[in-house]
């Protein structure tokens, strides 16, 4: 008989024993304590090169309050002519250059050249649009100054008219 009872005692002692263990394993999981593959840092440059004023960069990463606020601020640019647009471009590539964890704190994964040589195309995109823009705005500096000019000699010449 005592052979049976401690027989019983092992089984119940196993089976408390995986049920704690199914309980650590379920709470680590609800509470966001368990082991997640790490976020690839070549895809977190493109999505906030092609997505990032709009925050997706960051869902991706885990940094889910700072992509609910650049989702946001994207939604409400048009109501305040598009300035917030402009801030969250600007947050969104500097995080693209200087972000290199995720939001658990592990470092993103992947090619290293490849992330080197995405960062490095980036800020060559960014100054050609820079200066590309300037050669624009001079360019309509000249037309409005143009115009300005023609519309002054118009003037001028009605005047000698009457």
């Amino acid at each position: 008989m005592p052979d049976i009872q401690s027989t019983e005692n092992q089984k119940r002692g196993a089976l408390a024993q995986i049920a704690l263990q199914k309980a650590q394993i379920l709470r680590k999981i609800s509470f966001g304590e368990h082991k997640r593959a790490p976020k690839n840092a070549v895809v977190y440059i493109v999505l906030a090169f092609c997505f990032g004023a709009i925050g997706i960069h960051n869902f991706y990463a885990g940094y889910w309050k700072r992509g609910v606020v650049q989702f946001l601020l994207t939604l409400i640019a048009p109501y305040m002519l598009f300035i917030p647009l402009f801030f969250t471009s600007v947050w969104a590539l500097l995080e693209l250059l200087f972000v290199h964890r995720s939001a658990n704190g592990e470092f993103m994964v992947g090619n290293h050249k490849l992330v080197v040589l995405l960062k490095l195309v980036t800020i060559l995109i960014i100054v050609w649009f820079a200066s590309y823009s300037e050669l624009i705005l001079k360019d309509m500096d000249l037309e409005l100054l143009q115009r300005t000019g023609d519309s002054i000699i118009q003037v001028s010449d009605m005047e000698e008219l009457k």
